[in-house]
């Protein structure tokens, strides 16, 4: 909340709670969509499509740092969910 109010009295605007750097690696184009966004009046979420991870709450006002921090941790964990099992049952073993 603090970043959104300095941000508002040195810019003279208010400062989307989106970036669109953010929106375009969120949702590049309509067929490779990675995740959705919710804005919420307190808080802000983001999904990514795969990840079962419980969204955290993150501020209204989403600076990139923290978009990537989250963006980060529901890859990995998508990426887990759907490759891992895959991985381990496709281990190829060399008889000697």
């Amino acid at each position: 909340m603090f970043v959104d109010l300095a941000m508002n009295l040195l810019i003279g605007t208010a400062e989307p709670r989106i970036s669109e750097e953010i929106k375009r690696i969120m949702q590049m184009t309509d067929q490779a969509r990675t995740g959705d966004w919710y804005l919420y009046q307190n808080y802000t979420e983001l999904r990514v499509y795969g990840c079962e991870l419980a969204p955290y709450k993150l501020p209204n006002f989403l600076p990139r740092r923290i978009f990537a921090l989250e963006y980060i941790i529901q890859m990995i964990n998508a990426d887990d969910i759907k490759f891992v099992a895959a991985k381990k049952k496709s281990q190829f073993r060399i008889k000697s």
